[in-house]
């Protein structure tokens, strides 16, 4: 894990969250899990507005059936860490790391123009030309 293994996680009472074996896990690996209480958004009203965010930012990218949504993330995950957040008016980007984000827009190169050769045209229509006859 990038920034270390969490003392406690809070989950909904989703039966995926319940099962014995996500008790096992949070047991052997040290972690507290605790219950959000059903029907009561400010304990993770949070979290589920974050998700509906990311949700529609990775259906947005992914393809018709969303099967490449895993790809998808990195992208949405920078976009998401790198736009102004209306609450705070921040960039997370820059909160966590102290300085703004090199974005891919920062790295394109001034344009490289090509002279164009006047005797182009009539070497490649020469070329065509004789591939036409050998053929």
């Amino acid at each position: 894990l990038k920034y270390g293994t969490p003392k406690c996680i809070l989950t909904d009472n989703g039966t995926h969250f319940t099962a014995a074996m996500m008790t096992e896990l949070f047991k052997k690996i040290g972690i507290t899990h605790l219950y959000s209480t059903p029907y009561h958004p400010m304990t993770n009203g949070q979290i589920e507005r974050f998700n509906a965010t990311m949700d529609a930012k990775i259906a947005t990218l992914s393809n018709d059936k969303h099967t490449d949504w895993d790809e998808q993330l990195p992208f949405v995950t920078f976009n998401y860490n790198t736009s102004i957040h209306t609450t705070t008016g921040q960039i997370p980007f820059e909160l966590i790391y102290g300085r703004s984000p090199i974005l891919p827009i920062d790295q394109q190169q001034p344009l490289v123009t090509l002279s164009q050769d006047p005797e182009h045209k009539e070497k490649l229509n020469q070329y065509v030309s004789t591939l036409t006859e050998q053929a």
